[in-house]
């Protein structure tokens, strides 16, 4: 790690909020699954052109958050030459603003 690093070694908790926007009136979180649940060298890459586009339906949002509706989750394991083993996870969806609906995502609906 570089010294430009060294703030985020200390970070505690996640990075991504994941707290959905609570206004009265909406259901309760009743359940809360995590995996997995070890330690391992587990790697999500985020390219400029997606970034860039999430920001761009965060923005347009009231709450300043994108959602990625219809979320599948995919995972690789890969082994290098030397035996190392990672994965690389990747998340599969219809980004949008938080704030519309998966029908008018998947209709083509302006967002």
């Amino acid at each position: 790690m570089s010294d430009n690093d060294a703030p985020f070694r200390s970070v505690r908790g996640p990075i991504i909020d994941r707290v959905p926007f609570q206004r009265p009136g909406q259901p309760e979180v009743i359940k809360r699954i995590q995996f997995p649940d070890g330690p391992g060298d587990r790697r999500l890459y985020l390219e400029v052109s997606a970034l860039e586009k999430l920001l761009e339906y965060a923005r347009s949002s009231i709450t300043n958050r994108a959602v990625i509706h219809g979320v599948v989750v995919e995972v690789e394991q890969i082994r290098t030459k030397d035996g190392h083993v990672y994965e690389v996870w990747a998340f599969v969806g219809h980004p949008a603003p938080e704030g519309s609906s998966l029908e008018d995502v998947m209709k083509g609906k302006p967002v």
